[in-house]
């Protein structure tokens, strides 16, 4: 996979610098922390060492097995244990690295063997490493292969019915994982049926006769409502943001008409969304429809934790800012942000008026992860993104990247300040500034909203996780909340 990285063409390099080599395999030293930073490690790992633990959300590295082969074990829902072997040369951990989800497997050293040498890769390497044919390809295919295997694992789990082992095969040979951006086109209407398309994540609005349907999340079906090669597209299906979708060629799919019927059966089972209903059933009201295009587009239905502001009930008091301020000697808490009128419920008159404030949201697909030089910002083993400031240089890529401008530049050792300066400052220089910080210390770190963590507001143990700017919100009109329940 990396046999690339020292190819060479005309006595130079094929794919990368000597100094991107150089960085890729020595490291590169961080004098702002006074460090080296590895970017390729080779781990040594004895007799049934864990390399990587089912259900932990820290995708920070991905892995190579080099020397032997390594145990696979997964847990299903039943607490029901398959094992696997995963043999030398591939790669694994690349679904939590690229798509930000738990890791799906215990990968482990096997008992009989002394010591297994394993490559870390760190994630800052892999924009480079992209650059390398066999290495992008080798992660591509991982990728998929475990995509698709997993959502169909998913699929027969909720309907309680398995595809047989040649069902499986044949499937996999007709199926593909795509994955397309915002406003990508997936079916236009009036045009003909030509695949069945399941959602892994992301959003795909339907819409009829220039007005919007519905939208459509993670676990639902397009084109089920196929009946023979004539059958035609009632509506435009399009991306609404990044979608990760499995798509069926019916086309390839046809001469086996009873793998079809049972994928159209299993698939109806899990889909959401009834497919046999009339579009008009599903119908979005405009104002609904406008609320939902915005909650998607800018993102925050796919935040982990989102900070909520009902504008209605909120009296301008400054408490919850105050609040973050005592907490963490700067307010990482702006009340300004996206803004979004949607009814109470659908069909209701009632309207809600709710600001989303500039705050570190925990996003799912975290944009601030990608670029840190450093892993100062990672996810931990439980999904909060946070950072570690001993070892952040201060380069301010992480804050540039951040959609919310929720990461802030401070001091490194930053003092509790007034507030009106604090807010002052950051409404003048925006995210990138220090927030009230007129220190003359020459580094600067980066400092985010880390969910009250390893406060004496969140002792260890702690039943209910507690934050600051809530606890001290006297009408209720701040609350954190999961947003698919929220924005139900």
């Amino acid at each position: 996979m990396l046999s690339e990285l020292l190819e060479e063409e005309n006595g130079k390099l094929k794919y990368c610098t000597e100094q991107q080599k150089d960085i890729l395999i020595k490291g590169k030293r961080e004098k702002a922390i006074d460090r080296t930073i590895y970017y390729l490690q080779l781990l040594v790992c004895g007799p049934s060492e864990e390399i990587m633990h089912q259900g932990d959300q820290d995708g920070n590295k991905l892995y190579i097995a080099v020397s032997h082969a390594l145990d696979v074990c997964i847990t299903d829902h039943t607490d029901s244990i398959r094992r696997l072997r995963l043999s030398p040369g591939e790669p694994f951990g690349g679904m939590s690295l690229l798509a930000d989800a738990e890791r799906k497997a215990t990968i482990s050293v096997p008992l009989g063997v002394p010591e297994a040498q394993v490559l870390e890769v760190a994630r800052v390497a892999i924009p480079f490493l992209r650059n390398l044919p066999r290495f992008a390809k080798a992660i591509d295919e991982s990728y998929r292969a475990r995509g698709f295997d997993f959502l169909i694992s998913a699929v027969q789990k909720q309907v309680g019915q398995e595809f047989e082992p040649l069902e499986f095969q044949a499937l996999r040979r007709v199926a593909e994982m795509k994955v397309y951006g915002a406003n990508h086109v997936l079916c236009q209407k009036t045009t003909q049926i030509d695949y069945i398309y399941l959602i892994k994540d992301g959003w795909v609005q339907r819409q009829h006769n220039d007005s919007v349907v519905d939208v459509l999340g993670a676990g639902n079906c397009l084109g089920l409502e196929w009946e023979n090669s004539g059958s035609k597209w009632e509506y435009t299906a399009t991306a609404k943001a990044r979608t990760e979708v499995l798509e069926i060629s019916l086309s390839k799919l046809l001469p086996d008409r009873a793998l079809l019927e049972k994928v159209r059966n299993l698939f109806d089972k899990f889909s959401n969304f009834d497919s046999k209903r009339d579009l008009e059933a599903n119908r979005l009201e405009p104002e609904s429809a406008t609320a939902a295009k915005k909650e998607i587009e800018t993102g925050i239905v796919d935040v982990k934790n989102l900070l909520v502001m009902d504008m209605d009930k909120c009296v301008r008091c400054g408490n919850c800012s105050l609040a973050c301020q005592k907490v963490h000697g700067q307010s990482r808490l702006v009340r300004r942000g996206i803004s979004i009128t949607r009814p109470v419920v659908l069909g209701s008159l009632s309207r809600q008026h709710v600001l989303l404030p500039q705050v570190c949201l925990q996003c799912k697909s975290a944009e601030c992860l990608v670029e840190c030089p450093t892993g100062a910002i990672h996810r931990d083993s439980q999904g909060l993104v946070d950072i570690k400031a001993e070892i952040c240089t201060g380069c301010i890529r992480c804050a540039a990247q951040c959609p919310y401008n929720a990461i802030w530049m401070i001091p490194e050792a930053a003092e509790s300040g007034d507030l009106h300066g604090l807010l002052n400052e950051s409404s003048a220089s925006g995210p990138l500034a220090a927030p009230g910080s007129q220190s003359a210390s020459p580094k600067k770190v980066a400092a985010k909203c880390n969910l009250c963590e390893k406060t004496t507001l969140n002792p260890p143990g702690v039943s209910r996780q507690a934050y600051s700017c809530e606890e001290n919100c006297p009408t209720g009109a701040l609350v954190r909340v999961d947003p698919r329940e929220y924005f139900s």
